[in-house]
């Protein structure tokens, strides 16, 4: 008797599964951009709260997208190498882990260092997510899918 191949799961062949590729390609992108642009708004509120000068904390927004910038053509070739969904969920992973460092932080330094890790998770994020709409988006349908995910981003 010959062991039989695991099943693939419940999204292998469905319908659903381009759609929820999609879905969350377009929902990390999203967060990765947004994150690079949103905390410009916070620096005087973070500045009052860490009794700095809003020029110390400006490194608050550049600390994230240094990483971001630099890694984000590097994580494509990982993102192939390791494979797509796994780079995407580790970077889901740290993304969120480092977001919640972000609200708990004590200090200036570890906010820092926080958002630096957050922008490299970002940067993985943002490949592997269009590598992921390429990979699970038919042909016919994929040209769309690319101009829904640019927009998210």
């Amino acid at each position: 008797m010959t062991p039989s191949a695991p099943s693939p799961g419940p999204l292998a062949d469905s319908p659903r599964r381009p759609f929820l590729a999609l879905l969350l390609a377009c929902a990390g992108t999203f967060l990765s951009f947004l994150d690079a642009t949103v905390t410009n708004l916070a620096v005087p509120p973070i500045a009052d709260d860490f009794d700095a000068s809003l020029t110390t904390v400006s490194w608050v927004a550049t600390a994230y997208v240094i990483p971001f910038a630099a890694l984000l053509a590097p994580a494509g070739p990982l993102a192939d190498a390791l494979g797509r969904a796994r780079v995407f969920l580790i970077g889901v992973a740290v993304f969120t882990a480092s977001s919640l460092l972000i609200a708990l932080a004590p200090t200036l330094p570890l906010l820092l260092g926080a958002r630096a890790l957050q922008g490299l998770a970002a940067a993985l994020l943002v490949p592997a997510s269009l590598g992921l709409v390429l990979a699970e988006i038919p042909a016919e349908r994929r040209r769309a899918a690319i101009g829904t995910w640019s927009a998210a981003g």
